[in-house]
């Protein structure tokens, strides 16, 4: 077994996963190690948004993050309905893109009457709520 060093990225990177995976953390690759940090932050972020909703008495459904779904690949995070209107809100962390899949289901939803927004942070979040339901009233 490997001892747990942090070890230099060009090490690392020829060393077989299985061999890394013993390492923990120590045995990750900087992308890697950024994918997890931008789950949990993105997972965060989900949750603060939850809370919103719910304090504002809308219940939500989303898909767990942490299974592999059932619901298609591109729907967006969260979804629940404000006076009757669907809506919807696809969590991104600052810079990540959405994925050509994601854009896709987007326009077909907005196409049929859903309102989806994209949203970065809580404050963008709270404006996309206040902006969805300006619309419904």
């Amino acid at each position: 077994m490997i001892k747990p060093t942090i070890l230099p990225s060009n090490i690392l990177r020829r060393m077989s996963a299985k061999d890394r995976a013993t390492m923990g953390k120590a045995g990750m690759l900087p992308e890697e190690a950024e994918a997890v940090q931008v789950a949990k932050s993105e997972k965060e972020l989900h949750t603060q948004i939850l809370s919103m909703l719910m304090r504002e008495g809308i219940h939500a459904f989303r898909a767990r993050m942490d299974k592999k779904s059932t619901i298609a690949k591109g729907h967006p995070d969260i979804w629940f309905a404000l006076g009757g209107r669907a809506c919807a809100m696809e969590v991104k962390m600052p810079g990540k893109p959405l994925r050509p899949e994601q854009e896709q289901v987007i326009s077909l939803m907005r196409q049929n009457g859903w309102k989806v927004a994209v949203v970065h942070s809580y404050a963008e979040a709270r404006a996309a709520l206040d902006q969805f339901a300006g619309v419904v009233n």
